[in-house]
């Protein structure tokens, strides 16, 4: 991942995924997703192969699973099956919000 000069380069494609505003990996799993001033927005689980390609997880309905953020969400921790969500603006200040 790390060039000899000690920049990063690219380990193969690109990546698709729903929202990289914030993002967190816990157990093999990436949780990725998308930065709203104007509501509550999503949050979805990808698993991560050993090649670093990125599988979507999904609910038994083929629907991908994923959760609400809070609006002005702008970073997520993952431990022991929560959530920490980081919120901010500059009217307000800076919040943790919790999620199980």
């Amino acid at each position: 991942m790390t060039a000899k000069d000690g920049s990063v380069r690219p380990d193969g494609g690109d990546r698709k995924v729903y929202g990289a505003s914030f993002m967190t990996v816990d157990g093999g799993h990436l949780y990725a997703g998308k930065f709203s001033s104007e509501h509550r927005d999503w949050m979805y689980s990808y698993t991560i192969a050993d090649n670093g390609s990125l599988t979507l997880d999904r609910k038994a309905d083929g629907n991908g699973l994923r959760w609400e953020v809070p609006q002005w969400t702008q970073g997520v921790a993952a431990a022991d099956g929560r959530f920490l969500f980081s919120t901010s603006r500059a009217e307000a200040p800076q919040q943790l919000v919790r999620h199980q």
